[in-house]
């Protein structure tokens, strides 16, 4: 009976080992879990800081260099623009003959009834422009392109006497700067019917 019992009493005991050794690796367990998901959070935390700093300062140097780019490439462009275009005048209201046209001579029976000395003049290219004008019978404007920039400063230049005919010359500007000019040109011609200077003039 004694050794019943002792035997009953070792077989517990060793369950009671076992457990407890169980209970341990389960405790452990658990502690590397926690270890690893506070590890897990720090890193959250690291990469969220991470993630700030790229909103806070990466993407906005980055919107920065790109709006600087697409100036700079803009700029270039109209620059190139304004360049392929330097030697182009347009005139304004000189009407077409019926029948098929020579435009080159429409303008330069034009400039011949305006100005002096244009019988030389040598034009790459003439032609008239399309235009989205709603006035009924508006001529089209003329594109002229001169082959020596000389002519061509000296044509938009001219300034006829007061009693001579005057053509309407502008230069060929870029779209953009078109539209500009054309913002402006009202607030010019009020400036100069009151009387007023419509530059500053230099000190």
């Amino acid at each position: 009976m004694t050794d019943i019992l002792l035997k009953l009493d070792n077989k517990v005991t060793a369950g009671f080992i076992k457990t407890d050794n169980q209970l341990g690796s389960l405790q452990a367990s658990m502690k590397q879990v926690t270890e690893d998901v506070n590890h897990l959070k720090l890193s959250v935390n690291i990469l969220e800081g991470d993630l700030n700093q790229v909103k806070q300062s990466v993407i906005p140097d980055l919107e920065t260099e790109l709006k600087a780019k697409i100036k700079a490439l803009e700029q270039s462009r109209l620059e190139a623009e304004l360049y392929s275009k330097k030697s182009n005048l347009l005139f304004f209201d000189i009407p077409s003959p019926i029948g098929t046209e020579d435009v080159e001579e429409t303008l330069r029976g034009q400039l011949q009834a305006t100005m002096p000395n244009t019988e030389n003049i040598i034009f790459m290219n003439v032609h008239r422009l399309p235009t989205k004008s709603t006035i009924a019978n508006k001529p089209k404007p003329i594109i002229a392109k001169f082959l020596r920039m000389a002519d061509r400063n000296r044509v938009i230049n001219f300034k006829p006497e007061k009693s001579g005919k005057k053509l309407s010359i502008a230069p060929h500007l870029p779209s953009s700067m078109q539209a500009e000019r054309r913002r402006l040109i009202p607030i010019r011609n009020q400036l100069t019917a009151d009387g007023r200077p419509a530059m500053p003039r230099s000190r």
